[in-house]
């Protein structure tokens, strides 16, 4: 059985690598290795992209629409990137302009190959195990619901940033910060998956295994620090508050499977009681 899955990488640069058991997309995680390592050979290539028309196929239907459009703006970010950068990336500059699309759709943007692998290995490591247990409806409500608030949060969160420090020169630079990636949506489906299977072991980078629940806390405090960081300090490069928005997000869909009738009727019994408390449970 193979034990790799998805490396996090944010913005390019490695965050820390987890290894699950279960990961059935190893590839992904190999090819970001190489990529670092510098060898990627053709007959690779061949193989990967045999690999990844085999599995893709076998995927839930909202995992493949994900993956296509993520792949999709890839695509145009390398070949169209001012139009990109102006019609999906989430920016005070795009919004002081009333390009209010940008922000959703900014979810779905990478620069980088390396962003992109990992931020795919990601949703296939964690996405679809949620999509599989709670169903392609709370899976969809889970994306909708986290581009609408990891694209328009940041914004919001910048904006006031610098509204209180109008006479900080680093400050004025968020006018032109870009936030993309989909690790916000992420961020709410590794919630969603720490309900599910909190217990489910998982190896941050050569630790001994440990259950998700400690790799999650270690994700959550990374981002409050990093937030901590990039207000007071330096810029991270990181978009702390869109991952933080996607927790938020992960939160809430909760809330309304839990707290709502027409949320109980969505998952079966035994997902509710895995992702509510008793006392939440109708």
């Amino acid at each position: 059985m193979p034990t790799i899955a998805s490396t996090l990488l944010y913005g390019g640069s490695t965050r820390f690598t987890a290894y699950s058991p279960l990961d059935e997309t190893p590839f992904l995680s190999d090819i970001m290795e190489r990529m670092v390592n510098d060898n990627l050979s053709l007959d690779y290539v061949k193989q990967l992209l045999h690999n990844l028309q085999r599995d893709f196929q076998m995927l839930p239907s909202p995992i493949q629409v994900c993956l296509f459009l993520n792949i999709y703006f890839f695509v145009l970010w390398t070949f169209l990137p001012q139009f990109m950068m102006d019609n999906s990336s989430s920016s005070l500059k795009n919004m002081h302009s009333k390009r209010f699309w940008s922000s959703l759709l900014s979810n779905f943007s990478h620069q980088s190959l390396l962003h992109l692998l990992s931020n795919m290995s990601f949703l296939l490591t964690l996405g679809k195990p949620v999509c599989v247990e709670l169903g392609n409806t709370v899976f969809i409500y889970t994306v909708l619901l986290s581009s609408f608030v990891c694209g328009y949060a940041p914004m919001i969160y910048e904006g006031l940033m610098v509204r209180l420090n109008p006479n900080s020169k680093r400050h004025q630079t968020r006018v032109n910060r870009m936030h993309i990636g989909f690790s916000g949506i992420n961020m709410a489906l590794a919630y969603l998956y720490m309900l599910l299977k909190p217990n489910e072991m998982f190896v941050l980078g050569n630790s001994d295994p440990m259950p998700f629940r400690t790799v999650f806390s270690v994700i959550l405090w990374s981002d409050l620090a990093g937030l901590i960081i990039d207000n007071l300090l330096f810029s991270t490069g990181i978009s702390h508050i869109g991952h933080l928005s996607g927790l938020l997000s992960g939160m809430g869909v909760r809330r309304v499977l839990c707290f709502t009738k027409w949320g109980n009727k969505l998952i079966n019994w035994r997902c509710r009681a895995k992702i509510c408390r008793p006392r939440d449970l109708f």
